[in-house]
């Protein structure tokens, strides 16, 4: 079996895990950007080690064995040998696959939990969401944005009733755990695949879904149904610094801490016009990720707040020296 999942380490771009199938299990790989060659750290986890991996944090791997019904995930350390082949386990409802957003842990088949403690503590289930069987094979057609207080799974005509063929998408409030809205698509119209189904969600810009399904087809979706403030009429976010404030030309991708006032779920960053992926980390901060495409020359690029359903924040400039 060829690889099925990887997942780049936090704070760490070079460093990723890859799920090398079922039989070496799990690594740590470290990837050289002037010899652009990856070298492994230390063996792999072995024999049925699980899949669908995610790092709540740069310390820890989070891997979801399938083989024991999706319902137990294992967590291992990431220490400078790599990846060691005992782990701490916690077993959870609702699970299968997971995927981390902020200090949440969302799960294919609806569960919901907090990652900041050493173990994922359960917080609750979506309500209708069956338990969903992915025997050895890693399937995340779900999305999960802890600052929209939102998760988002592909859906049947009924809003809660969860379906590998879909037709619609579903939005739940992950403070209640009940679906909040819904939208039908005519996926079929644009996939005519027998049966398709969903391979992947993501969540894509200030207020889009990007789909994957297994005919080969990505389908984007925007709008207020992923950012209901758009609907609203809110006030401007402010931006105050940014931490570094200066950027070396020539640098690779780098991620940028802004400081300032009012950040709303769904806040959007431009750099000199264009989209940067936004992530809130609180209503006075947020990171922004800057490509190294940005950086190619020297000059100074300009920084804009836009709240969803508000005006534009004043400027803040950026020197690349």
């Amino acid at each position: 079996m060829g690889l099925r999942d990887l997942a780049t380490q936090p704070g760490s771009p070079n460093t990723i895990a890859v799920d090398e199938g079922e039989y070496p299990g799990t690594s740590i790989f470290d990837f050289n950007s002037t010899t652009k060659v990856a070298t492994r750290r230390g063996s792999p986890t072995g024999l049925y080690s699980g899949t669908c991996l995610n790092f709540p944090d740069a310390s820890r791997l989070f891997v979801t064995d399938l083989y024991a019904s999706g319902i137990f995930l294992k967590i291992y350390p990431v220490t400078s040998t790599g990846l060691p082949t005992t782990y701490a386990g916690d077993s959870m409802e609702y699970m299968n696959c997971t995927k981390v957003d902020g200090d949440l842990l969302f799960g294919q088949s609806g569960g919901v939990a907090a990652t900041s403690g050493t173990y994922p503590i359960q917080l609750g289930t979506l309500e209708g969401m069956p338990p969903v069987s992915n025997y050895g094979a890693g399937i995340t057609d779900f999305a999960g944005d802890a600052s929209l207080g939102r998760s988002f799974y592909l859906t049947t005509k009924t809003p809660n009733s969860y379906s590998a063929i879909f037709d619609s998408i579903t939005a739940y409030d992950v403070t209640t755990y009940l679906p909040s809205s819904v939208v039908m698509l005519p996926f079929s119209t644009y996939d005519t695949s027998p049966g398709f189904t969903g391979v992947d969600m993501v969540r894509w810009g200030q207020d889009g879904l990007a789909i994957l399904s297994s005919g080969g087809t990505i389908f984007l979706v925007r709008g207020p149904m992923v950012v209901p403030g758009l609907l609203s009429t809110n006030t401007a976010a402010t931006l105050t610094s940014s931490s570094p404030a200066t950027l070396a030309h020539g640098s690779p991708n780098t991620l940028l801490t802004l400081i300032g006032t009012n950040f709303l779920p769904g806040v959007a960053v431009t750099w000199n016009g264009s989209y940067r992926t936004t992530t809130v980390v609180s209503s006075t901060q947020v990171t922004v990720a800057i490509p190294a495409s940005d950086l190619v020359s020297s000059g100074t690029a300009s920084l804009v707040a836009t709240n969803p359903g508000a005006a534009v924040s004043a400027q803040l400039a950026i020197t690349v020296q």
